[in-house]
């Protein structure tokens, strides 16, 4: 026995497949069949990935997007009426040399492949790295107690901001009250269509008609 299934048959059920330090790798190093029954008996009808934070083990930003899309399109071979989101992972920091603390190289080139290969899977893609204000933004939201000391995760007061700025209806909120937003002055949040997937009906703002699930993803005005 494997598990079991309790949920109620009505609502919105999130199986949540998390592990601490994972890369794509791992996930590959599954039982390959497994893993197919178990998406075929859930049957999603979304399925969101989001890797890559931790690479500071010296793992090449290209091998990670390559891993990330046999992980993606194994996904979908398994799931192939589900939708996809592939989420990059948010700023973290690092402290230099100097003392100062700054975004790690690797992180905008980790976004930048986990982009590529929502392009080339039909995934769509929403970068948490540019929804928190990009390069620096990490040591901002440290300052504003939304970022945790050990410079990798956010707080969970962070965690609930993002998926607020995911769900675009409460992206402009500030952070705290009569705080600057930590993103103020950076560019919006990068979040992109493909061919596979296209943009449904849109409104003047550029903010896509809410899905079933009340989220509506940003993207330039239509």
């Amino acid at each position: 026995m494997y598990g079991a299934t309790l949920e109620r048959a009505s609502g919105v059920v999130v199986d949540a497949v998390g592990i601490n330090g994972a890369h794509s790798i791992h996930f590959l190093s599954a039982d390959a069949t497994m893993l197919s029954e178990h998406l075929r008996h859930r049957t999603p009808d979304l399925i969101a990935v989001q890797l890559g934070t931790n690479m500071s083990n010296g793992l090449r930003p290209s091998t990670h997007g390559n891993r990330l899309a046999t992980l993606v399109r194994r996904l979908q071979a398994a799931a192939p009426d589900a939708a996809c989101v592939l989420v990059s992972p948010p700023d973290r920091a690092r402290r230099n040399p100097d003392g100062s603390e700054g975004t790690p190289s690797y992180i905008p080139a980790v976004v930048a492949q986990t982009e590529r290969v929502a392009r080339e899977t039909g995934c769509a893609f929403w970068s948490s790295y540019d929804a928190m204000g990009g390069s620096g933004s990490f040591v901002r939201w440290k300052a504003l107690e939304l970022a945790a000391a050990d410079d990798s995760h956010l707080t969970r007061g962070g965690y609930a901001r993002l998926a607020r700025m995911l769900d675009t209806r409460s992206a402009a909120t500030p952070a705290t009250e009569g705080a600057t937003p930590a993103t103020e002055g950076a560019a919006p949040a990068k979040c992109v269509h493909t061919d596979a997937h296209p943009r449904p009906p849109c409104d003047a703002a550029g903010l896509d008609e809410p899905s079933s699930l009340g989220i509506r993803a940003r993207h330039a005005p239509c």
